[in-house]
């Protein structure tokens, strides 16, 4: 890579962890691909963020235990995809709500009576991650 893209790059990536900046508080959690995760894992020098690496896990149900554990302790929980994407839960009782829709940063809450989150989206949860399983 020569300097001209690498400007490029880091301008992209600076620009991604701003847009997360903006939309989450200086305490939370973050999950995602590390593609999308590590630019606003940045933040991580200024702020009080956890995350969760979803290529790391055998299945993305796995993650539940985690966000429910960061939930207990007052940790609000967000996960990032590439932009225009909105895949939904795929945890039957977690929705995402989406907190920027253009850049991909949903918030993952536990419902409260209500359904407005965005429901699940199994094709989806197939085929990101190099076939990690749902289950």
């Amino acid at each position: 890579m020569d300097l001209p893209a690498t400007v490029r790059f880091r301008s992209g990536a600076d620009a991604a962890a701003d847009r997360v900046a903006g939309a989450t508080p200086e305490r939370f959690a973050l999950i995602g691909f590390d593609d999308q995760i590590d630019p606003a894992l940045t933040l991580r020098a200024e702020r009080d963020v956890e995350y969760l690496d979803l290529g790391e896990l055998a299945t993305v149900a796995e993650a539940r235990q985690v966000i429910l554990w960061w939930h207990r302790r007052g940790r609000p929980v967000f996960v990032i995809f590439p932009a225009g994407e909105a895949p939904g839960s795929p945890w039957p009782d977690l929705i995402l709500e989406p907190v920027q829709p253009g850049v991909g940063l949903l918030r993952v809450v536990e419902p409260t009576g209500g359904d407005a989150g965005l429901r699940p989206q199994p094709d989806f949860w197939r085929r990101v991650g190099s076939g990690l399983p749902t289950e």
